[in-house]
């Protein structure tokens, strides 16, 4: 009966270790205002030009963008600097964007020579990896999991508890 409690107490402990938590996943579908097609695309709620998507270069997917601050302000975490166009969703307004290397948000009208700050308050729709090294509980990161990560976790889980079945059952049929 003690092998039997050590078995479960084991078994218990294994799988709460087991179980996978994500961090919020973003959407992943193609705002239908955005007149263009393809590309790294971030659709936002932000300060100044409201919402809209953000689209940018296929190459800025991952290794480029991570967090500043606590909130969803994205920035450019690259040697360079990031350029690409808002599309507001009434579809007719656009924005020229940058993001300085470790910098903010910033657009330019097309009047104006000047770039001027935005603050993003909320992440919609996304194609792009994050990257955040903080040991932060950030409940709105875009954190992404592939199918076949689960699958893995999942398969690794269900491969250790029949281990564990077979030496309980094992060591049963001995006595």
């Amino acid at each position: 009966m003690k092998k039997l409690k050590i078995f479960l107490l084991s078994l218990f402990l294994i799988s709460l270790f087991s179980i996978p938590s994500f961090a919020i996943v973003y959407p992943t579908q193609f705002p239908a205002y955005v007149p263009v097609s393809g590309g790294a695309y971030i659709e936002v709620q932000s300060t100044a030009i409201g919402r809209g998507t953000l689209i940018f270069s296929p190459v800025t997917i991952e290794n480029t963008f991570g967090f500043s601050g606590t909130g969803n302000n994205i920035c450019n975490l690259s040697s360079g600097t990031v350029t690409g166009t808002f599309y507001a969703t009434n579809g007719t307004t656009t924005y020229t964007v940058r993001m300085v290397r470790l910098g903010t948000l910033e657009y330019q009208t097309s009047t104006s020579s000047t770039w001027n700050s935005v603050t993003i308050s909320q992440i919609y729709n996304t194609n792009v990896f994050f990257t955040d090294e903080t040991t932060r509980n950030r409940q709105t990161d875009g954190f992404r999991t592939s199918s076949s990560d689960r699958l893995t976790v999942v398969i690794g889980t269900i491969i250790v508890l029949l281990i564990l079945v077979l030496i309980y059952f094992s060591g049963r049929r001995k006595k």
